[in-house]
């Protein structure tokens, strides 16, 4: 019997935030500052769920096997089962984007729970992510499902070679713990290291 892939939908959000972070991020621990920042997070989570989600369902395990010996594995924030839908809500302590809508990796994360709920209740899903500013919805397409597959693939992939991609380098390097390993990987000539 083959071994199963496990996947989680925070290791996806975190797969679309840096896609080295997937082969990269357990090699150093988290700084005091980043390991302050999950803390404050945490409690901006549980604050946000008192208040304002009485009544929801939260921090449960679901699970759903999607073929190819994947596993979809993860606990929502917060959900609320009606007769006939599941309103998924996503928590995040940081502001949206200044332009609207969300970012993406947060898009792929509730996109995965609202796929989970889907699989298990079998009801329409809809998915709301609360950031600190504001509450923006995210439509459960076919497209988004489909975008949503390619990044499981693509998460498997670079897990199951380690392969480390090419990135678009930004403002969020500068604040990552790994900047000077993806400095030291982009200055390394093309090749190096494939066997």
């Amino acid at each position: 019997m083959a071994k199963e892939f496990e996947v989680t939908p925070s290791k996806l959000r975190t797969h679309v935030y840096c896609p080295r972070l997937t082969v990269l991020g357990d090699l150093v621990a988290p700084s005091l500052r980043q390991r302050l920042r999950m803390l404050l997070g945490r409690l901006y989570h549980l604050v946000y769920e008192l208040i304002w989600l009485r009544g929801f369902r939260r921090e449960e395990l679901l699970e759903a096997r999607l073929g190819g010996g994947i596993v979809l594995r993860g606990r929502p924030d917060a959900y609320l089962e009606r007769d006939d839908s599941v309103v998924v809500v996503e928590v995040k302590s940081c502001k949206g984007p200044p332009s609207g809508g969300v970012w993406m990796s947060d898009r792929v994360q509730v996109l995965a729970y609202g796929l989970l709920l889907k699989l298990a209740k079998g009801k329409d899903v809809r998915l709301l992510i609360a950031y600190r500013d504001r509450v923006e919805r995210v439509p459960m397409t076919s497209e988004a499902l489909t975008w949503l597959f390619k990044v499981i693939e693509d998460y498997k992939r670079t897990v199951e070679s380690s392969w480390i991609k090419d990135v678009g380098r930004g403002a969020k390097c500068d604040r990552c713990g790994l900047k000077w390993l993806c400095d030291l990987i982009d200055v390394l000539p093309r090749g190096a290291g494939e066997t």
